[in-house]
């Protein structure tokens, strides 16, 4: 097993193929709605000609098994992006040595916070890796973040809100995730998705 970084546009292909078909292979397997990766190519491609270092993956026997990048470096923060895992390499604590790594490389480019957002089932590695949640929740269309509010039955204090023509998004804060307060929302907030976003402050 060894941690290596895209190197050069060959294994950028590979990464890229490698991490699409395990959301894909997720999706399917979790009933899950699969969203086309193509859009987040070319923010891994920008990274890619930014600072390829900052897209890692592991290989094990000339295969990719796991990888974790980097997306928006701006004013000392940064956005985790595309962690994922073989599922037949899962339980090895791969994703967790990926985290680290990438960590450890942000704080040598002076990066001060990492942020990211996860699917509910993603939740808990974060959490064992000391990042702390904030509750999404956004409405679209016809929906304002007033209903979002109305159903706040948790009293849950808000952190910041926007409202434009089109969409909207209330950020709560939160001590732990549940996916019952995410299937709450969901069900009583028209155009509704909820979700948890997860930040840490790096040493």
């Amino acid at each position: 097993m060894q941690i290596k970084y895209v190197e050069n546009r060959g294994k950028l292909k590979e990464y890229y193929h490698f991490f699409s078909k395990v959301f894909y292979e997720d999706a399917k397997e979790f009933n899950e709605h699969y969203y086309p990766m193509f859009n987040a190519y070319s923010k891994i491609e920008e990274q890619y000609n930014k600072d390829n270092t900052l897209l890692i993956y592991i290989e094990e026997c000339g295969n990719i098994v796991g990888c974790i990048g980097v997306k928006d470096v701006i004013n000392n923060k940064a956005t985790l992006d595309v962690l994922a895992v073989d599922k037949n390499c899962r339980g090895k604590g791969y994703a967790s040595l990926l985290i680290k790594e990438i960590e450890s490389r942000l704080v040598k480019t002076g990066v001060k916070e990492v942020s990211l957002g996860a699917r509910f089932r993603a939740c808990n590695v974060y959490l064992k890796n000391g990042y702390k949640p904030t509750l999404l929740v956004q409405v679209n269309d016809f929906a304002t973040t007033d209903l979002i509010k109305e159903n706040n039955i948790y009293d849950y204090e808000i952190v910041n809100e926007y409202q434009n023509d089109v969409c909207g998004a209330v950020f709560f804060k939160v001590d732990e995730v549940n996916a019952s307060v995410i299937n709450h929302f969901e069900s009583n907030v028209a155009t509704c998705h909820a979700s948890y976003i997860f930040t840490k402050t790096l040493n």
